[in-house]
């Protein structure tokens, strides 16, 4: 019989962080040897996609909430992606493990405008978020969606990707 997963404290104080006090861009959490859900990362709120897939993205299963800030009709929206990373190349007991455990963490998948199940990198491109979020095709930026590192804020009719 499959042990219950916990959801450590600190994953739901990062949680909050993330979407009350926008004090980080993206959390990324593991399952440690205890079968706890525990924070493996956190994004600064000047993180890029591109810091953010270059630490989801491994061999390994994750879970990973990241904030997407865009504009609706022109106002200012804020949402929340829930991805769960689960490699093709994990093994079959992780991917089991974190399948099982996707309910222990109740109200972060709740909260979430949109929840991502991805095995491919390409399946967690910063194009696929605006997909998500019913941006329009044309709002994908050039190389990749990924943003320049200017420290300005980047504006797009639909979406705004803090850089």
């Amino acid at each position: 019989m499959a042990t219950r997963a916990t959801v450590a404290e600190e994953c739901l104080t990062a949680y909050e962080d993330l979407t009350q006090r926008k004090a980080y861009k993206y959390v990324i959490y593991a399952f440690n040897d205890h079968n706890e859900i525990i924070v493996d990362q956190k994004g600064t709120p000047d993180a890029s996609h591109a810091d953010f897939t270059a630490e989801l993205l491994s061999t390994e299963c994750r879970y990973a909430v990241v904030a997407v800030d865009f504009k609706r009709d022109g106002e200012p929206q804020s949402a929340i992606a829930f991805i769960d990373w689960s490699p093709s190349d994990a093994k079959s007991q992780q991917q089991t493990l974190y399948a099982d455990g996707k309910a222990a963490l109740g109200s972060m998948r709740d909260d979430a405008c949109v929840e991502i199940y991805a095995n491919e990198p390409e399946e967690v491109e910063y194009s696929v978020l605006l997909r998500s979020l019913d941006a329009d095709e044309e709002d994908v930026l050039p190389n990749d969606g990924l943003p320049e590192t200017s420290g300005e804020t980047l504006c797009l009719s639909s979406l705004i990707w803090r850089s």
